[in-house]
């Protein structure tokens, strides 16, 4: 960004992709160059009309540079996310980190794309090389357990939903999941929820709904070990007030849930929608 016209250079190809009509433009590479964001964030503001810009990847995040990844619409808070538990531990790991992060309303933390279904579709002559993930086309690996901590992990973070695979090859699991209302209502609450424990390989997470004076939300128990686990599933463990009674309701298995003991699949999830009665 020193040299001259650096810039100019980027006000040109920003109009260009404006002109094209674009109103998302994800960068890559960028989040250790502060100067190039800078750069960005100045060109689209040239353009006089909104443009989403999205910040990549989240490996590398400069905590001194915050203001200014601030001043675009998105970051990435993980490296490339694909079909495995590795990946998935991953995005629990940069929740953890970033529970308590403020940052200014309408700023979202992405945990990267949602790979399921069809992946790593790509011309023939690329099929060799191995560019991200296996490197080889495929149907997503993740059992339906990891598929649900998943989704729940995401809607219960407020990341961003952007589909990684190829929507017409997804499978019913997947298309119920990706279309649920009840997980698409925690994800567009906007707010990122807070761990409440972490004990015996048992997680349990919350994200309060904003703008209701009613005692609601959403809950997550996540299973993260690769045994079948029992949680206790009682008021006061799920984080909530336990001089209060409240309606539990199972969003994946889509019925009432009751307290108690419940055992919960390896890497697998109960996610909870609760109200006060």
């Amino acid at each position: 960004m020193s040299k001259p016209g650096a810039q100019e250079y980027y006000d040109g190809w920003i109009q260009l992709l404006a002109n094209m009509g674009v109103d998302f433009i994800k960068v890559d590479d960028i989040v250790t160059h502060p100067d190039e964001i800078a750069g960005v964030v100045k060109a689209i503001e040239n353009v006089g009309r909104p443009i989403v810009l999205s910040l990549s990847p989240g490996d590398r995040v400069l905590g001194t540079e915050i203001d200014l990844y601030e001043k675009a619409d998105m970051m990435r808070v993980t490296s490339d996310v694909w079909d495995t538990q590795h990946d998935l531990d991953e995005c629990f790991d940069a929740w953890l980190t970033w529970q308590y992060v403020p940052v200014r309303k309408g700023f979202w933390l992405d945990m990267d794309m949602i790979p399921f279904g069809e992946l790593q579709v790509m011309s023939p002559e690329w099929t060799k090389v191995k560019l991200a993930g296996e490197g080889k086309q495929r149907f997503d690996r993740f059992t339906v357990p990891q598929k649900e901590s998943f989704m729940a992990m995401r809607a219960l973070s407020a990341s961003p939903l952007m589909m990684g695979g190829r929507l017409s090859t997804l499978d019913d699991v997947s298309l119920r999941l990706l279309t649920n209302k009840q997980m698409i209502a925690c994800n567009q609450n906007g707010k990122m929820g807070h761990l409440v424990t972490n004990r015996k390989y048992i997680q349990i997470w919350i994200t309060e709904k904003q703008g209701t004076s009613k005692n609601e939300g959403w809950i997550g128990v996540f299973n993260r070990s690769g045994e079948p686990n029992i949680a206790q599933i009682a008021v006061a463990r799920l984080g909530l007030d336990p001089d209060k009674s409240y309606d539990l309701h199972d969003i994946w298995a889509d019925k009432a849930l009751t307290l108690g003991d419940h055992e919960i699949d390896p890497r697998g999830c109960l996610f909870i929608r609760y109200q006060e009665k």
